[in-house]
């Protein structure tokens, strides 16, 4: 049964890279890779039968909506983008712009599927690709991994992700193998297999409750386990009972966590249709209701969102010729959200 997924995105000085990560690692109990390689569509890929070369498990190229599989290495093939559907590998030739394979592309489409844990990986190459898709799997529970820069033959990716906090963990490529493989081999435990007095999930919420005063308590549960499970596989723990012991003790680790689960990922105007539908709602507002707006904006991240709707609201006085008034509060429970917003908006 497949439980995890590797992502690793490459361009150029990848190979050595990809091939220390692949040696390097132990064993891929439930676990399958997808290595997206830029590499130029005019030649034939001899990355299959390159990589196999380090590999203990098969390693084969990719087509369209082969489903993944456990203990299997695959190679996007070049010249097309690869996103993942309910566990199929779906080819993508839809885009001329931009590299290929689009490692962020893949990375996003990994992001958002429920059935498995998702490792993500930049490694040595040119540009930016992989940092938006790290930020994407890290913002869904998923952990990312950055090369040391000083380790890669081109830096500029992995530098990237480190930059943008995209990545949780930055190692050299000859370190990374046996780290994949803790993570993806699991803990023992299962945060959430049981909602009754004395079973993790409950004594974690009612150390944080007891210790932040916040109630996590309605939250998703599924969302709770991703969360949990990122942390405790970062902390290199062995157990969730471990990781519990270690939250009772550690109050930097009991922040995290809770920073971790309160998800800090936005961008300006994140879902265009809403906002469509919010400068129509304002539009009529202060047409037929009234000309002082105060506008309270909730769970704020650090601040994109608030920014967003000030935009938004001096647009439509110029668009629609209108004279009003606005006050915007914005709040969120994270001071780690408003200690960044704060610097980065200043």
């Amino acid at each position: 049964m497949l439980k995890s997924v590797v992502a690793v995105g490459a361009s150029a000085g990848g190979l050595k890279p990809v091939s220390q990560l692949l040696s390097g690692l132990t064993e891929l109990r439930n676990t399958a890779i997808i290595i997206a390689q830029h590499s130029s569509p005019k030649h034939e890929t001899l990355l299959p039968q390159l990589l196999a070369k380090f590999s203990q498990v098969p390693v084969e190229l990719v087509t369209d909506g082969m489903l993944l599989q456990p203990e299997q290495i695959y190679i996007i093939p070049p010249g097309y983008h690869c996103e993942v559907l309910r566990g199929h590998m779906l080819l993508r030739d839809d885009t001329k712009m931009g590299p290929r394979p689009s490692i962020d592309r893949l990375f996003d489409s990994l992001a958002i599927h429920e059935g498995f844990l998702v490792v993500g990986i930049v490694l040595s190459g040119t540009g930016s690709d992989g940092t938006r898709g790290l930020l994407s799997i890290k913002s869904q529970g998923g952990i990312t991994v950055a090369q040391l820069p000083q380790s890669a033959e081109y830096e500029s990716m992995p530098a990237s992700a480190i930059h943008q906090n995209a990545a949780d963990i930055v190692l050299a490529p000859e370190d990374m193998g046996k780290a994949i493989s803790t993570i993806v081999n699991g803990l023992s435990g299962d945060p959430t297999d049981s909602h009754e007095r004395g079973a993790p999930l409950v004594r974690i919420l009612e150390l944080i409750h007891r210790k932040t005063r916040i109630d996590l308590s309605n939250y998703k549960p599924s969302t709770l386990q991703r969360r949990i499970l990122r942390r405790a596989n970062l902390s290199r723990v062995n157990s969730i009972e471990d990781y519990i012991n270690q939250l009772a003790t550690d109050d930097e680790e009991l922040s995290a966590l809770v920073n971790d689960i309160f998800i800090s990922i936005t961008c300006f105007k994140r879902d265009l249709k809403v906002w469509e539908q919010l400068e129509s709602f304002f539009t009529d507002y202060v047409r037929n209701c009234s000309r002082n707006l105060r506008i309270w904006s909730a769970g704020c991240s650090t601040g994109e969102e608030p920014y967003s709707i000030a935009i938004l609201l001096e647009q439509i006085k110029l668009r629609q010729q209108l004279d009003f008034e606005y006050q915007i509060l914005a709040t969120d429970i994270s001071k780690k959200s408003h200690w960044s917003g704060t610097h980065r908006h200043l």
